[in-house]
C-alpha cells in the first residue's frame, strides 16, 4: 500500500478553484486548488507581486503542510479564508468565496493579462499526458489513433510492374 503524498502538485490542465489573496488591500495572487486531482499551489500577480518570492514560498510551505496532515487541495485552500494577514504572504479576505477556472493556464491569464503566458509545466499532468494517455498505463491506454500499415517497396515495385 503506497502512503499518500507529502506535497500537491503544482501544475493541473483541468479545472480549478481559486481564491484572492490580497496584501495591504492588493491583490498579489491566486491560491488555487485542482477540482479533480491532487494539485494546488499560488499563483502571483506580476504587477503586483512579480518580483516577491518570498510570498510564493510562505504559501508553497503553507500547502505543503497541508498536505502532510492529509487534506485535500480544496480543504487545504478555503482553511485560509479569513485566517489574520501575514506581512508577507497577505490574506484571503474573510466571506472570500471560491472563483473557478477551467485550468491553470487560463487562471495564469486572468491575473497576467499583459504577463507572459504560462509555461506549460511537466509533460504528465494530473496523472495524464497532454493528449489524454494515463501516464500508469493500469490507468487505460488513452486516445487510440488509427494509422495506415506503409507498403514496402516490394509491394509498390510489383504495382508499378503490373500497370
Amino acid at each position: 500500500m503506497t502512503s499518500p503524498p507529502t506535497t500537491y502538485s503544482r501544475w493541473t490542465r483541468r479545472s480549478l478553484s481559486y481564491l484572492p489573496v490580497h496584501r495591504e488591500g492588493q491583490l498579489i495572487g491566486y491560491l488555487w486548488a485542482s477540482a479533480e486531482h491532487h494539485a494546488a499551489g499560488f499563483e502571483r500577480q506580476l504587477a503586483t507581486a512579480g518580483d516577491d518570492l518570498d510570498c510564493l514560498l510562505v504559501w508553497e510551505r503553507r500547502l505543503d503542510e497541508a498536505a502532510r496532515r492529509g487534506l485535500a487541495p480544496r480543504d487545504a485552500v478555503q482553511e485560509w479564508i479569513g485566517a489574520p494577514e501575514d506581512a508577507v504572504a497577505g490574506t484571503v479576505p474573510p466571506g472570500t468565496r471560491l472563483g473557478s477556472a477551467p485550468s491553470l493556464a487560463e487562471l495564469w491569464e486572468r491575473l497576467n493579462p499583459d504577463g507572459p503566458p504560462l509555461g506549460e509545466g511537466p509533460l504528465v499532468q494530473d496523472g495524464t499526458y497532454p493528449d489524454g494517455t494515463p501516464a500508469d498505463r493500469r490507468d487505460g491506454w488513452g486516445p487510440l489513433h488509427s494509422v495506415p500499415p506503409q507498403t514496402s517497396s516490394t509491394e509498390e515495385e510489383h504495382d508499378e510492374r503490373s500497370r
